[in-house]
């Protein structure tokens, strides 16, 4: 299937694919002009008839709207055989994107020997010229393709939702062309096990709300596959999946201590029984907020104090004349921690201030404007 082969990097074409960060580049580059690549990108050499038939599957499968007559992939084609032909990265864009930056930026190491060089000069170094090794494959089918994109992108784990998205976009649009696929079917082509597709066809099921919390790493991928398990019991109602995101959060939960709760909690509703824990709490909108109220209050007590002992130390320390220019303690760690917490304070004004009086408000405006400008001279 994989035959290898040498192809100049300016001639290969980069499509979306499930990996949307590419940690570490330098670190990568170095090892790669060091080492070269024990395990090469592999690449697909498509013809003009395949090639576009590959960017209508992409433009499908990530609602992207690219043209086979671009002229950005017909800059990047290649004259084979009387046959114009089209390179595109499979799997590997880590290490394609770490030799683009020893192409651009030069590796440390010639970097500490020779300073900043052309483009190009540090790449030609290392690998005799302008070409990487790559592992090729002729005219692969584009779902095989795409199969083979999920499959090999195993280097470095992939963000579980981003795979997730890529498993259950890739999913439908194969079923689409085949109704009869299972999802167990699925899972063997893209080389993954039937649990980790169904889950991700259960996480992009559930609200934008729980997503985004995902995404910005307010909980686990995890955490929101056990809230997808009310989702699929039949609890749609976006306020009630928020409120078990923010109690995991709040209450700290692990995977596993959340996966007891869901599933105390769905073996009552089914059986028509009234836990204790359970009782009301979750369809109750007043208890549910009480609950909240609760749980939050006890979690931010501890914060509050927190910092309230890290500022008296602070105080304390400015009072004794140790911190400040050629004092024992730098000025810069309180004064940009004082500046984050009155940046929050800026941001929660405005949405308190209708509880507030006008007077209030304004002294708090001015105290906050004034504490950020005394922040900022330290700086």
């Amino acid at each position: 299937m994989y035959q290898g082969a040498t192809i100049e990097l300016d001639a290969v074409i980069v499509f979306p694919q499930p990996r949307r960060t590419f940690e570490e580049i330098p670190t990568l580059a170095l090892d790669i002009a060091r080492k070269r690549m024990l395990n090469p990108p592999t690449v697909a050499r498509f013809s003009p008839k395949n090639f576009a038939h590959y960017i209508e599957v992409i433009n499908k499968l990530w609602n992207t709207d690219f043209s086979p007559d671009d002229e950005r992939f017909l800059a990047k084609a290649r004259v084979m055989e009387e046959e114009k032909v089209f390179h595109v990265l499979l799997a590997g864009e880590r290490r394609f994107r770490s030799c683009c930056f020893i192409w651009a930026e030069g590796c440390p190491d010639c970097l500490d020997a020779f300073g900043k060089e052309r483009p190009g000069v540090c790449f030609r170094r290392h690998f005799g010229g302008e070409k990487i090794q790559v592992r090729l494959s002729l005219n692969i089918p584009p779902i095989q393709a795409l199969y083979l994109q999920l499959s090999e992108n195993t280097h470095m784990a992939v963000p579980p939702h981003e795979e997730a998205h890529a498993y259950a976009q890739l999913f439908h649009l194969v079923k689409e062309a085949d109704p009869e696929i299972s999802v167990s079917r699925f899972a063997r082509d893209v080389g993954r096990g039937p649990e980790k597709i169904k889950g991700a066809l259960r996480y992009c099921l559930l609200p934008r709300v729980i997503q985004e919390a995902v995404e910005a790493k307010k909980i686990p991928y995890g955490i929101a596959l056990e809230i997808a398990r009310l989702f699929e019991a039949g609890i749609h109602d976006e306020l009630e999946l928020e409120w078990w995101a923010i109690r995991a959060i709040t209450e700290r939960k692990s995977v596993s201590s959340f996966r007891e709760i869901i599933s105390d909690f769905l073996f009552f509703r089914s059986s028509g029984q009234k836990s204790l824990d359970f009782a009301g709490l979750a369809e109750d909108d007043a208890m549910r907020q009480r609950h909240v109220r609760e749980v939050v209050g006890r979690n931010l007590v501890g914060a509050v104090w927190t910092w309230e002992a890290y500022l008296k130390t602070a105080i304390q320390l400015c009072k004794e004349g140790k911190i400040g220019p050629g004092m024992p303690f730098s000025e810069r760690s309180p004064a940009r921690i004082l500046e984050a917490l009155t940046r929050q304070l800026e941001t929660l004004l405005p949405l308190l201030s209708p509880y507030l009086s006008r007077k209030k408000a304004s002294e708090l405006e001015r105290a906050i404007e004034a504490t950020l400008s005394i922040a900022k001279t330290i700086e």
